[in-house]
């Protein structure tokens, strides 16, 4: 890598933790019970779109961080595909969506562990 990359790297994952730490102290575990309750404030519906847009750029750099180190990633998404806020909440959302209909969802179920499992699902390893 070139040490500019590095640095830039180094940067991008501390404001990330930092972010997602901040988020944390706030909710530490978010059920899908809180999260959908807190959607009707829109106070609450800006902060919770910083944490789980936080939350996927955190499983983001764990999967770069794992695969500089030839380990397994978590998921697998293209190469060229940038993923943003955006994306992790519609994610998320249909995951909750689709985990309800199929009867798989309990309103306790932490939405940390939602996204990680959309996100699997949708960008699958095929190692």
């Amino acid at each position: 890598m070139k040490p500019i990359c590095i640095v830039t790297l180094i940067v991008t994952l501390i404001v990330t933790l930092y972010v997602l730490l901040s988020s944390v102290v706030a909710f530490a575990q978010l059920t899908v019970n809180t999260y959908e309750s807190s959607k009707a404030i829109e106070a609450d519906r800006q902060l919770l779109a910083s944490y789980v847009s936080g939350l996927g750029r955190g499983l983001l750099w764990y999967n770069a961080a794992v695969n500089v180190k030839h380990e397994v990633r978590l998921f697998c998404p293209p190469p060229k595909l940038a993923l943003r806020g955006d994306n992790f909440l519609d994610m998320l959302h249909r995951k909750i969506k689709d985990d309800r209909q199929k009867g798989n969802l309990s309103p306790d179920t932490p939405i940390e562990l939602l996204l990680l499992e959309a996100l699997q699902e949708a960008f699958p390893c095929k190692d």
